[in-house]
């Protein structure tokens, strides 16, 4: 009977020895498998949080590039207009009897806005104050007042359109400057701002 008791407490201690080591080894099972949630969980916080960093990086680095694009593209239209004002003097000095206009002025005409417009703009001058020059001297006082305020509008022009090339030029070198960040391509990449013009 001895012998009977000690078999059945020996199986009952294995048994509690087991049912304790499997209750201990779920315990272990459902602590890994919270700390593994717990480590997924706070994986995705960081990476989200860091998306949400780069995208904002993204974000503000394009704001002031679309600020500089906005502010280059005014100074591109009064450019443009500066120019069709001084093309719009071509007429009036051939109405004075100067020639050799008509291939600077369509030359002019059809370049495309940017650096080609402002080249043909230049050639468009350059051709005017030789046709200025080339003038016979005026023969009435009518001639030499129709002259003079064709002088005067010239210089204008002229004045007015070297002022507005500095600012394109500074606007554009600054332009250029902000987008050779790295932030920056990436947001001209992804298509958060526009690079700037060639």
């Amino acid at each position: 009977a001895l012998d009977l008791e000690r078999a059945a407490a020996l199986q009952a201690e294995r048994t509690a020895r087991f049912l304790a080591e499997r209750e201990a080894e779920e315990r272990r099972r459902q602590l890994l498998q919270r700390r593994w949630r717990a480590a997924l969980w706070a994986g995705l916080a960081a990476a989200g949080a860091a998306l949400l960093a780069a995208a904002t990086a993204l974000v503000l680095a394009a704001g002031p590039m679309n600020a500089a694009g906005e502010r280059l593209r005014l100074s591109q239209a009064r450019l443009d207009q500066l120019i069709i004002e001084q093309a719009a003097l071509a007429p009036r000095l051939e109405a004075l009897g100067a020639g050799g206009l008509d291939a600077p002025s369509r030359a002019l005409r059809y370049a495309a806005p940017g650096p080609r417009r402002l080249e043909a703009s230049s050639a468009l001058r350059a051709a005017m104050l030789q046709a200025l020059s080339e003038l016979p001297p005026p023969r009435t006082p009518a001639e030499q007042e129709a002259r003079d305020a064709f002088e005067d509008a010239l210089l204008t022009s002229q004045r007015r359109l070297s002022a507005e090339r500095r600012t394109y030029t500074q606007l554009l070198e600054q332009q250029r400057a902000r987008s050779r960040g790295l932030l920056a391509r990436w947001a001209i990449r992804l298509g958060l701002s526009e690079p700037p013009p060639d």
